[in-house]
């Protein structure tokens, strides 16, 4: 019986140890906000990655003076591992981050151009 009873709890243990922490959800929350100085426009691009090959755009986020945040939902059908941000001011400058979701977290990324106009994406 004892030996039984270890095997269980071996293959109990195994199984607990293969399952992720904390498994990313599949639904993402995309929010581009802006501070602008000569009233351009902020654009964030994203695309969802999952562990393997697998890839999910989000729709392009945009934003500018007079509407100065944005949140867009973006449904991938994986489970979302890391994200890759292409983001800035439209016709001036622009930079890219890709970045690894520990544990389903979210991430904030911050850009300023050399005009002072900010753009800040973040993932949640």
């Amino acid at each position: 019986m004892n030996k039984i009873m270890i095997a269980v709890c071996g293959i109990a243990l195994v199984a607990m140890a293969s399952i992720p922490a904390h498994a990313s959800p599949t639904n993402k929350k995309v929010t581009v906000s802006c501070a602008f100085v000569d009233g351009n426009t902020g654009y964030a691009d994203v695309m969802l990655y999952d562990s393997g090959s697998g890839s999910f755009p989000c729709p392009e986020v945009t934003c500018d003076a007079s509407v100065t945040s944005v949140t867009v939902a973006c449904d991938a059908p994986l489970r979302v591992n890391s994200i890759f941000a292409d983001y800035g001011v439209m016709n001036v400058q622009s930079t890219s981050n890709s970045v690894e979701l520990k544990g389903g977290k979210g991430i904030s990324l911050s850009f300023t151009s050399d005009g002072g106009d900010t753009v800040a994406v973040t993932v949640k």
